[in-house]
């Protein structure tokens, strides 16, 4: 019998002058701008990581991964996500499928979709059939609207084997 369990997850990161550049599903983003982060600011890679910690009912990213701890200064999101996806697998847990929306008024993300899905896919094991990879620009409103931030939101769905 199997046990399916649901994950949510979400990061925001300010746009900021480029002091990173900006990465999103661990592909390099040609804009003017990066994210402030004290890791590498992939809100792909923090949001599916929160949504994965919570599929299996662990603690935030925070909990793994705390911003004040030099350990992690500039950490790559996909390492974030290969630690992340070693404590799924340890609970005896696989992923199933993910569902992950970009909110950005910019850059224009559509010509990077192929490859974050791809990214995504590739650090989960998947195929990319089972990652979706969604955009909104949330028509000029808020932070996001106004251009000074990017936030994702990621869903995912993993199975326990018993």
């Amino acid at each position: 019998m199997a046990s399916y369990r649901v994950g949510s997850g979400w990061d925001v990161h300010r746009l900021v002058p480029k002091g990173k550049p900006l990465v999103l599903g661990g592909v390099e983003i040609e804009y003017a701008l990066g994210l402030d982060a004290h890791s590498d600011g992939d809100v792909v890679a923090h949001s599916l990581s929160d949504a994965l910690l919570g599929a299996i009912g662990e603690d935030d990213i925070g909990g793994y991964f705390p911003d004040d701890d030099p350990q992690w200064e500039n950490l790559e999101g996909k390492e974030m996500v290969r630690h992340v996806l070693g404590v799924v697998t340890d609970r005896g847990f696989s992923v199933v499928n993910v569902v992950v929306t970009i909110f950005a008024q910019y850059p224009k993300l559509k010509p990077y979709r192929k490859r974050i899905r791809e990214g995504v896919a590739g650090w989960l094991g998947l195929d990319p059939y089972h990652v979706a990879i969604h955009f909104n620009t949330v028509e000029g409103i808020g932070v996001v609207g106004a251009g000074a931030a990017i936030v994702c939101h990621s869903v995912v769905l993993v199975e326990r084997k018993f």
